[in-house]
């Protein structure tokens, strides 16, 4: 029989380390199946570019932050506004987080630059395990050392369409608890970030993993930008920088 899963594609709207470049937002991407879109980390003004690249806002059906630094969240100012002061309670996407405190203070922002809150908004707090099941996507959370433990932060295991896409969200020195989950699954698509480890000495682990493609995204120029080519090709998988607007279809 003919595969009836949809198109899946990876869509990366912001692909900036801890600030923005000059041609760079800081991370967020969407995964698309068919015409939903379901979004990864809101470090970059989601609804501006959207809006700019003609993709309706209103397909976003759920946002997925892998932890609470600006850089991964501050879009969620934007588009929770935009939620309350302009879209009709009929467009509900729900919004996860990881630490209860950015629930209360992103729905106090909300009201205060709102005038006060005009619709009941779907904001939750999630831990790790499954977080989200539905309509043919699934996400489940896995922690990561990021923060070190003082506060979560977690890389995300996704099923989309019938692919299997693994997103690292932030890690540090030398991935090996990245690692010891990311290795033993089969994955269509790896997308890894490069703000706070060197890609050169990740190459030999990174090669380790069962991919199709592994893209490099959140990367900081001023520790990484000479090293991406030896990653490339030091693995044995088709390996993409991503830049802000690049589509990678899986």
């Amino acid at each position: 029989m003919p595969n009836e899963d949809p198109k899946v594609t990876l869509r990366f709207l912001g692909t900036s380390h801890g600030l923005p470049e000059p041609d760079r937002f800081c991370s967020c991407a969407l995964v698309e199946t068919g015409e939903t879109r379901y979004m990864i980390d809101a470090g970059a003004p989601p609804v501006s570019l959207c809006r700019r690249a003609g993709i309706p806002v209103q397909t976003i059906r759920a946002c997925f932050v892998t932890h609470l630094h600006g850089d991964h969240a501050n879009g969620l100012a934007e588009f929770t506004d935009y939620l309350n002061y302009f879209c009709k309670p009929d467009y509900d996407p729900e919004i996860y987080l990881p630490e209860r405190a950015g629930v209360e203070a992103l729905l106090r922002w909300v009201e205060v630059v709102g005038g006060g809150l005009r619709r009941p908004l779907s904001l939750y707090a999630y831990g790790p395990g499954q977080v989200y099941c539905r309509k043919g996507f699934a996400l489940e959370a896995r922690p990561s050392d990021h923060l070190k433990g003082a506060r979560p932060a977690y890389s995300f295991a996704v099923t989309a369409g019938g692919r299997r896409i693994l997103f690292s969200g932030d890690v540090s020195g030398p991935l090996d608890e990245f690692m010891a989950h990311a290795a033993l699954e089969r994955w269509d698509a790896v997308v890894i970030e490069a703000a706070h480890n060197d890609l050169d000495a990740s190459a030999e682990k990174l090669a380790g993993l069962d991919t199709g493609l592994l893209i490099v995204n959140h990367i900081n120029p001023r520790r990484n930008a000479d090293r991406f080519g030896a990653l490339a090709r030091a693995v044995p998988f088709r390996c993409e920088l991503a830049r802000d607007g690049d589509v990678f279809e899986l």
